[in-house]
């Protein structure tokens, strides 16, 4: 047997290439948990804020209520002394009347643009904890999913790795080092051949590479992204 001319082949077999799919699986079953968790956990100070906004308006609107019910007061006592002739200075008297209406005037503008912030900070509000009931919920369906495929994965991935070990066994150690070296830098290690092209960058593979592949007399990486050449397509 040439380990040089059937390198390629063997850790590019499906049986071998089974155990890195089961293992990109794992890790995007829990690259989702991951993700919804971090969903959840922005959902949560979304909603932290939103309810602090919401109470900040409400006080505001809760003291612009009591401004406007203060003012009316001063303006209505400061109209009846005047129209019963009670005011002992009718000047003063309806100069307070005008500062409260204008006063009031202001005040009601404000309770209107509250009227509407509060009306807004509810609906964000709503929405937040909708948003995080959601990433909540699909947290829980990310966690079934993987407990679920766990088991399986579990079964399949160890009977992938007893494979991928026998078929190592027959490969020289030194190509073996180099395909982990490439493994830990680059998932998958391997790119096939198309239209002369590296499948994993789609960049072209000089003249002289492919005629050294197509003579197997040397392993041959890939110039722009360094991945193993397999096989031509």
């Amino acid at each position: 047997r040439d380990p040089m001319r059937d390198w390629s082949s063997d850790v590019c077999s499906s049986d071998l290439l089974a155990r890195d799919k089961l293992l990109e699986e794992s890790r995007g079953l829990k690259a989702r948990i991951a993700d919804r968790t971090a969903a959840v956990e922005d959902a949560t100070k979304k909603l932290s804020s939103a309810t602090d906004n919401l109470a900040r308006l409400k006080g505001k609107e809760r003291d612009a209520n009591r401004k406007a019910e203060t003012y009316t007061k001063r303006r209505d006592t400061a109209q009846r002394s005047i129209d019963q002739g009670l005011a002992t200075d009718y000047e003063a008297a309806e100069g307070q009347v005008r500062q409260c209406s204008e006063i009031l005037d202001e005040v009601e503008t404000q309770q209107l643009e509250l009227m509407e912030a509060v009306e807004s900070g509810t609906e964000t509000l709503e929405r937040c904890t909708m948003t995080l009931a959601l990433n909540k919920s699909q947290v829980i369906a990310a966690q079934k999913a993987y407990d679920d495929r766990y088991p399986s994965l579990k079964k399949d991935f160890d009977a992938a790795t007893q494979i991928r070990d026998s078929a190592r066994a027959d490969i020289w150690k030194d190509l073996v080092q180099r395909y982990d070296e490439l493994r830990k830098k680059r998932r998958p290690a391997f790119a096939d051949i198309r239209n002369d092209s590296c499948t994993g960058c789609n960049v072209k593979v000089n003249a002289t590479d492919l005629s050294t592949h197509r003579r197997a007399a040397e392993l041959v990486t890939c110039r722009q992204c360094g991945r193993l050449l397999g096989e031509f397509l």
